[in-house]
This record gives C-alpha cells, sequence and structure tokens, in this order.
C-alpha cells in the first residue's frame, strides 16, 4: 500500500457532496488527524480536528488525496468545473 502521510499529520479531506437537487460535487470536509493507515492506497482512520463538540472522539476512515494538500479550495473547484463539464 501507498500512503504519502503518516500517523499524527494533519490532512486536509476533500469530500463528494450530493446537493438538495441531485446535483454533486466536492467539498472541503474538514482537517483531520491521522490515526492509522489502513489496507488500501491513501485510505486512513482520521478524526476531525474541529468537530470534537459535535462529533465527540469518533474516528472515520476517508481518502486522503495528496494533490489536494497544497491548495485545497483550488482543487476542489477544479473538481467541480471538471464535474460540470462531464454533466
Amino acid at each position: 500500500m501507498e500512503h504519502t502521510f503518516k500517523i499524527g499529520d494533519v490532512v486536509t479531506v476533500i469530500n463528494r457532496a450530493k446537493g438538495m437537487r441531485g446535483a454533486t460535487g466536492f467539498l472541503i470536509e474538514g482537517r483531520a488527524t491521522i490515526l492509522r493507515l489502513l489496507d488500501a492506497d491513501e485510505y486512513y482512520k482520521v478524526r476531525f480536528v474541529d468537530d470534537e463538540q459535535r462529533l465527540g472522539r469518533r474516528a472515520f476512515d476517508r481518502f486522503v488525496d495528496p494533490a489536494a494538500q497544497a491548495d485545497p479550495r483550488g482543487f476542489v473547484q477544479r473538481l467541480n468545473v471538471q464535474m460540470e463539464a462531464m454533466a
């Protein structure tokens, strides 16, 4: 398995969202700390940094895209433009 990040790294998680009218797109789900490396490329067990009050100390399995880390907002914009062009 390939893993760019190590336990303890804080990363930005991008996720796909479905809108109310069936439209889909990508958004920044949040900043998260890597807790464990999972058995698939770039999949990790993470805990979201800002959501401890809302989610408690729950951990989630997430794909973390290394390409999204330098400019998460720009990355999401480019993904959404590509999605619209394919629709």
